[in-house]
């Protein structure tokens, strides 16, 4: 459903319960509004994980914040998640800063020369990079 900037979305499995019957197994709920440079986004779903995210376009930068919960598992961290980032990009080149929950920062970095388009990037959280590009055609 969208009306203007306000949109929103269901998704439901539909399924036999226990009993036998006919029912709803799980679903996902979505909620979406944007106005101008600015957007605001909230999901949930049967499980009880939810998340919300927020963006803006300030001064040519992309600032965005996301906070969310996923629900428990054996041996997984639980909680509040969070990540903020900021991006930019000018005459081809384009540059990503974020951190997380734990301050762990991350940064990318790419350029693009008509069909050709070279990254790098360091996750400090996931204490690993990566380097590459890739062509199109």
């Amino acid at each position: 459903i969208s009306l203007g900037g306000l949109s929103a979305s269901i998704d439901v499995e539909v399924g036999n319960n226990a009993d036998g019957l006919m029912g709803i197994g799980s679903w996902d709920l979505g909620l979406d509004y944007s106005m101008g440079d600015m957007g605001l986004a909230l999901v949930a779903d049967s499980a009880n994980d939810w998340g919300m995210s927020a963006t803006m376009d300030v001064a040519g930068f992309g600032i965005s914040m996301t906070v969310y919960n996923k629900a428990t598992e054996a041996h997984k961290k639980s909680g509040l998640f969070y990540d903020i980032s900021a991006s930019t990009s000018l005459n081809g080149f384009g540059l990503s800063l974020s951190v997380d929950q734990d301050l762990q920062p991350a940064v990318n970095v790419s350029k693009s020369m008509g069909g050709l388009s070279v990254y790098a990037g360091y996750d400090a959280g996931d204490e690993g990079g990566k380097v590459g590009a890739t062509l199109s055609f």
